[in-house]
């Protein structure tokens, strides 16, 4: 099967290709694209790293990204810093740093594009900051996802995930079915033609609202599997709520919390609102942050948890 590179990011060594782009399909026997496939897909590719770096690091200067003859049939695309003092947040080198931010976008198994193929179709995502500084989803089959936390930041920015689908649209044509995203020294990340709906969902989806309140609920149904939700009611609403607070969960696990009848907890939660595109209903998800304590029904609230120590509270 045909196959064209239309892409390479280098670091500031030109002798490192960090990240290589390979169309495959028959459409690409004679090793060439397309102009109209190739630029707006190059050109996408530029600006989704420009949006990377400034959703990492909003004060960094910005990287330029050159496109150069590779091979015949093919272009080449280099990513240059224009200054080092862009990463002294992440690295003193340069080099090491352009590597990190190529990771955000391109890592095979928790950058930008392998998160936006995970989130396609997955519903009751659960989601989980973990004391590493990574983020893990899980969906309600049990299907989980691991990133830094600074890939799922550029994920949360719309014009990331637009610039993402750009880059993927040529396998929307007839004849090209298959991209690879290659970095040195790490398994290729491979996009196929099915995989580009879970781009254009992500274009679409919309935030509409994202905020978190202290409220206390009072405790319907408790949920014991891991990634399930909570039933609460908020005053007169009931709601389902995800548990993020996993100091808390370690105490119910451990039989350190007890529930019944009555019982209320104070927390801090996350309203996010959202909808799948313009015309679709507006969805709204509840989670728990932190639960700041737990009032069993007609006693006093528990003197015992460790969550009200303002020194343990995530930022």
């Amino acid at each position: 099967m045909a196959s064209t590179i239309i892409g390479v990011v280098r670091s500031q060594d030109e002798t490192e290709r960090d990240l290589v782009l390979r169309y495959h399909g028959p459409a690409l026997a004679t090793g060439r694209m397309a102009v109209r496939e190739l630029a707006p897909a190059l050109l996408a590719l530029g600006e989704l790293f420009q949006e990377a770096n400034r959703v990492v690091y909003p004060t960094a200067p910005p990287v330029t990204l050159e496109v150069k003859a590779f091979d015949r049939g093919s272009f080449a695309a280099s990513l240059h810093l224009e200054t080092s003092n862009l990463v002294t947040f992440l690295t003193s080198d340069p080099v090491v740093a352009t590597a990190l931010l190529v990771g955000f976008i391109a890592d095979s198994s928790e950058g930008l594009f392998a998160l936006i193929k995970y989130m396609r179709h997955r519903i009751g995502v659960h989601r989980e900051e973990l004391a590493d500084g990574r983020v893990r989803f899980e969906d309600n089959s049990g299907n989980a996802f691991v990133a830094q936390h600074m890939t799922v930041n550029i994920y949360e920015n719309p014009a990331a995930r637009k610039l993402a689908r750009d880059v993927v649209l040529p396998l929307k044509d007839e004849g090209i079915e298959r991209l690879e995203i290659e970095r040195t020294g790490a398994s290729p990340l491979e996009i196929r033609g099915e995989d580009v709906e879970a781009f254009d969902a992500a274009v679409t989806e919309e935030i509409l609202s994202d905020q978190e309140v202290e409220m206390y609920l009072t405790l319907i149904a408790p949920s014991f599997k891991p990634g399930n939700k909570w039933r609460l009611a908020a005053g007169a609403q009931v709601i389902w709520a995800d548990i993020l607070d996993d100091r808390f969960l370690e105490r119910v696990w451990s039989h350190g919390e007890l529930f019944g009848a009555g019982d209320e907890l104070h927390a801090r939660l996350r309203i996010r609102q959202k909808r799948s595109h313009p015309q679709a209903p507006v969805e709204t998800d509840w989670a728990i942050v932190q639960v700041l304590g737990h009032q069993p029904g007609g006693g006093p609230p528990s003197a015992q948890l460790p969550f009200d120590d303002p020194d343990t509270s995530p930022e």
